[in-house]
């Protein structure tokens, strides 16, 4: 009898298994009662969700997001979800429900996955449950709660892996399924795990094809002869290309922006490296870890995951394969993860070090502790590649075979003994100490009830033993990362992310109405909060307008949160934030800022009253040469009222439209606009400047009286453009090109794929 016949769960019956565990574990979060909130999803992720909802939903595609940076493209961040097909859930249903909807469904979405890959590599049943539930239970992916984003970046990542490697084995009949999850994975948005995706694709595949146990289609269940490396090269090239121009309309504007962002090749600096002792949290999650005020755990100088533990577990089965399994992928996966945890420790590593300097582009990411997701990922299928190993012998498993599964467990109980020693030596507080012992005595307990439920599993002549065991198994490893921090992703009541709190606490300005400034020392005062009131935490981020909360108010700032700035606004923010106070009021003025923080309490506002109005006309320009020092603009004598400063080139334009080099009165009258489009009414009695206190980008189009005016750099990052003599009619205009044309792309790949889809079925 077939091994997989008697070992449950079926694949069928995982998703249901999962579903429950998830409910189980999130209850509160699926009915709506409380809501993820803690770090990046309440202050970063879910006012962009909710940004991007409220535009749709009046009629408006959001490319521009006039709130943030004095203005920034907001579609073209990539990683706001607003393209990702996925986001209808969000976009649709109410928030904040909806967003912890999303992040969980894409949880049960990567642990299917996890399991149909395992199964199609391994043939077990039983192997693909430990893999998926371990892959959706692991520290690492439970952090990218978080980031929204970034769970459904890890939900597609074995779809994209199992669809490319069907592809590059079935050929021209796979490769319109293998293109759907690559372009689903696109629009997600995190380049980093869509590079380490495909580094897994190609490297399997060219290294080592593994042979599917499990086909799933009918379709497709012949082994074909595995084709030439070429050929697979070729496969696997027309998969990612499809992908890529399916979702042009997304990674174009992307590009553009990043051509034009403060983000340059040096622009890594190796912050947030996996410690050099970083390692022993894969088996013990506290160890040499603090706790915030709000009670979640980190690393001492790695704050991006709160949690890197994948189990003991699975780990102590991933050693044991080394002497088990003899299946190449296995191995060429084996690889993958340990480089994954070797160039997670930065510049503490050596092949980190190398690939910055060979492999320029990865100094454009940050934190080079993400590259522990290539372990995450790796980790649970080594697991389930030993687990179906130990299950491909005779009927009953020789105990020789189970000898590695000891060895292995021993060293992991080996390893938390000597980590717990030294807690016990060099842990400075009792009661830390006593919190991370008996976590660490819980891993030990959940690793021996692990290899015990292993045991009972393999034993495959007592049949209602083996599938009590092969449902236990799953359960423990979900148990085992739900409970091993403390509060991993804290939760408050739903109702603490409606919008509108802080203007009703306070008359703060809409856009184009002016804008707020949060002095540095309210932002060092909110991002090093000590409270230990995770509602009282965030209410106060909120009144403060912190990081992209000011998106739900619907306030305009100077700062925010926008993963790519605009060059120039970068370079002046920069300056503004460390000038003295004296020397940013004029720059201040310019920018229109009406309310500042009080110096005492971040979550006050204070009124100034000489700020100018967004469009203002008629400064004597000065023309400044390419090598221009902006520090100019912070000098108290610096009158932006009466001067602009624009490029060099600018004096020729200006000269051939009559502008003189001095000032000109210009009135305005009869205002409108909203985040794309803005029309004014100038007078003046001579051709002058207009300038315009919103961020320079080319993207933005200006018209005069109907005919196209061209739009220079203003003042370093902002806007001008000529008038002429007499009563003007102004239209600036947020027109994105590359967005159009990344549009049109994605279009005709669409149709493209689906005549190879029709071709494919004719043949």
């Amino acid at each position: 009898m077939p091994l997989t016949s008697i070992h449950p769960p079926e694949r069928n019956r995982f998703p249901v298994v999962l579903a429950l565990l998830l409910g189980l574990a999130f209850g509160d979060l699926l009915l709506g009662q409380r809501t993820l909130f803690y770090r990046d999803f309440g202050v970063l992720a879910y006012p962009t969700m909710a940004y991007a909802r409220d535009s749709i939903a009046q009629g408006a595609l959001p490319l521009w997001n006039p709130l943030s940076h004095c203005g920034v493209p907001f579609l073209a961040q990539w990683g706001t979800l607003t393209l990702y097909p996925g986001s209808v859930i969000w976009l649709l249903l109410p928030l904040p429900w909806a967003a912890n909807v999303f992040c969980l469904l894409h949880l049960w979405l990567a642990g299917f996955g996890m399991h149909r890959l395992a199964r199609r590599w391994t043939g077990d049943p039983t192997a693909a449950a430990l893999a998926g539930t371990a892959f959706v239970f692991s520290g690492l992916t439970l952090s990218c709660l978080l980031w929204p984003n970034y769970t459904a970046a890890l939900a597609w990542m074995p779809w994209v892996v199992s669809t490319a490697c069907r592809a590059a084995r079935h050929g021209a009949r796979a490769v319109p399924l293998a293109v759907l999850p690559a372009a689903l994975q696109i629009l997600a948005g995190v380049p980093e795990i869509l590079g380490l995706t495909w580094l897994v694709v190609f490297l399997i595949v060219l290294l080592a094809p593994p042979r599917e146990a499990s086909p799933a289609s009918p379709a497709l269940s012949a082994q074909p002869t595995p084709p030439g490396r070429g050929l697979t090269l070729v496969r696997l090239t027309a998969v990612a290309a499809l992908a890529a121009g399916l979702t042009a309309i997304q990674w174009a504007p992307f590009v553009e922006l990043l051509t034009h962002s403060h983000r340059d090749t040096a622009f890594a600096t190796g912050k947030w490296a996996l410690p050099p002792w970083g390692w022993a949290n894969l088996v013990d999650p506290l160890f040499r870890c603090f706790p915030t005020s709000l009670g979640v755990y980190f690393q001492p100088g790695q704050e991006f995951f709160s949690s890197v533990y994948l189990g003991t577990g699975v780990v102590a089965l991933a050693l044991a394969g080394v002497g088990l399994v003899r299946k190449p992928w296995w191995w060429v996966l084996a690889a993958l993860a340990l480089a994954g945890a070797w160039l997670a420790l930065g510049n503490h590593s050596a092949p980190y070090r190398v690939l910055r300097e060979t492999v320029p582009p990865l100094g454009l990411a940050r934190y080079p502790v993400k590259f522990l997701l290539l372990t995450g990922f790796a980790a649970p299928l080594l697991a389930a590649g030993t687990l179906a190993a130990l299950k491909t012998g005779p009927y009953h498993v020789p105990r020789r075979s189970f000898r590695p599964v000891a060895i292995a467990c021993g060293l992991v109980l080996l390893a938390l003994a000597g980590l717990a020693a030294w807690t016990i030596h060099h842990a400075a507080a009792a009661d830390t100490a006593a919190v991370r012992l008996l976590n660490t005595a819980a891993r030990a307990g959940f690793l021996l009830a692990t290899i015990a439920a292993l045991g009972a599993t393999v034993r495959t002549g007592i049949t209602s033993r083996t599938a009590a065991a092969a449902i236990v198994l799953p359960v423990l490893i979900a148990l085992d990362g739900l409970s091993h921090v403390p509060a991993q992703n804290p939760t408050l009541p739903a109702n603490v992310l409606e919008p509108g709190l802080a203007r009703a606490a306070a008359s703060l300005p809409h856009s184009g109405e002016g804008r707020v400034f949060i002095t540095p020392e309210a932002e060092d005062q909110l991002l090093n909060s000590r409270l230990t009131n995770a509602a009282d935490d965030l209410v106060g981020k909120r009144l403060a307008l912190w990081s992209n909360l000011n998106l739900l108010e619907g306030v305009p700032k100077v700062n925010g949160a926008a993963t790519l700035q605009i060059r120039e606004q970068a370079d002046l923010q920069r300056l503004l934030y460390d000038a003295p106070p004296a020397h940013r009021e004029g720059l201040l003025d310019f920018l229109g800022v009406t309310r500042m923080t009080a110096p005492a309490n971040p979550t006050e506002w204070i009124t100034r009253s000489n700020a100018m109005p967004l469009v203002t006309g008629g400064q004597q320009p000065v023309y400044t040469p390419v090598d221009w020092n902006p520090n100019a603009l912070l000098d108290p004598e610096c009158d932006l009222r009466t001067r602009v400063f624009l490029p060099e080139p600018a004096r020729a334009a200006a000269a051939a439209a009559g502008v003189a080099e001095t000032a000109v009165p210009v009135t305005f009258a009869g205002r409108q606009g909203d985040a794309h489009h803005l029309r004014v009414v100038a007078e003046t009695p001579a051709p002058a400047w207009v300038v315009l206190a919103q961020s320079h980008y080319p993207a933005w189009r200006a018209e005069v009286n109907g005919r196209p005016a061209r739009l220079w750099p203003a003042n370093h990052a902002f806007q001008a453009l000529c008038i002429p003599a007499g009563t003007s009619t102004v239209r600036i205009v947020y027109r994105d090109r590359v967005f159009w044309a990344g549009a049109a792309l994605s279009a005709a790949t669409a149709i493209l794929l689906l005549r190879v889809k029709r071709r494919a079925r004719a043949g």
